[in-house]
């Protein structure tokens, strides 16, 4: 008798444990898995934005003439309640469908140019490549009191350094000076004024104290434009003194 209540006892555990199972498989037969955490569906573009006139128009005939309420336009056009009231509201207000100027960022470049982009990029143009070619070119700027004879004779001189040289550096070069660049020997001494002016923009980024990339960039770009052209004839007038130096210390460094 009692072994007769351990086997019926066994059983009925058994049982459960079988009960439990189905049910555990039919939960994850009939149940979808849950979304993960922090992860949203993309619904992708608003139908709205898809619409073109002629069928905002049509919304508004099916208001006016057809009488039809907005659920049913809705379900007609297949588009949400929220967009025929905003089509709607646009109309009453308006008068028109169109879409208000202004709205969104503002676009940085014409249609025209955006077809030129696309027809140069069929071409298998490179980034860098079209935005050279379709970036306006920018001309020298001479000083004001610089006579006509200095400003059509001159040679543009920079040394060997790899950002100097780089393919992208050197068309430009090309389009601004064409020949008149000066093969730079190696293991040569710096002797370009321009050192002089990099040290003015540190010290004056130094003296405002920024905080931030953008605005270290927009003091930079800044005092570029309003360097004094003293600060630059000061360092061009050094160039003699400086040559005199280089030659007397057989290549060495210079204190300049």
């Amino acid at each position: 008798m009692y072994a007769f209540k351990r086997i019926q006892s066994n059983t009925c555990a058994l049982w459960q444990v079988l009960k439990k199972r189905k049910i555990k498989c039919l939960y994850k037969k009939f149940v979808p898995a849950q979304l993960l955490v922090g992860v949203e569906p993309n619904p992708g573009p608003s139908k709205y934005g898809k619409l073109s006139e002629e069928e905002r128009w049509r919304v508004v005939h099916l208001t006016t003439e057809d009488h039809l309420s907005t659920r049913r336009i809705a379900t007609k056009m297949k588009i949400s309640d929220k967009t025929v009231r905003s089509i709607l509201r646009r109309y009453h207000e308006t008068g028109s469908v169109k879409e208000r100027p202004g709205r969104g960022r503002r676009r940085k470049i014409s249609e025209e140019q955006e077809k030129k982009i696309v027809k140069k990029a069929k071409k298998k143009k490179k980034a860098p490549q079209i935005a050279r070619e379709l970036t306006p070119k920018k001309h020298l700027t001479y000083a004001p009191d610089c006579p006509r004879s200095l400003s059509a004779n001159w040679v543009f001189l920079q040394d060997n350094d790899p950002k100097h040289k780089s393919n992208s550096t050197m068309d430009f070069l090309e389009e601004q000076v064409g020949d008149r660049i000066i093969q730079h020997p190696s293991q040569s001494p710096d002797l370009n004024i321009l050192e002089d002016l990099w040290s003015y923009l540190d010290r004056k980024a130094k003296a405002a104290n920024v905080k931030s990339i953008r605005a270290l960039k927009r003091k930079l770009k800044k005092e570029w434009e309003d360097m004094p052209w003293n600060e630059i004839r000061r360092s061009v007038k050094t160039m003699p003194a400086r040559l005199a130096e280089c030659a007397q210390l057989q290549g060495a460094r210079t204190h300049y």
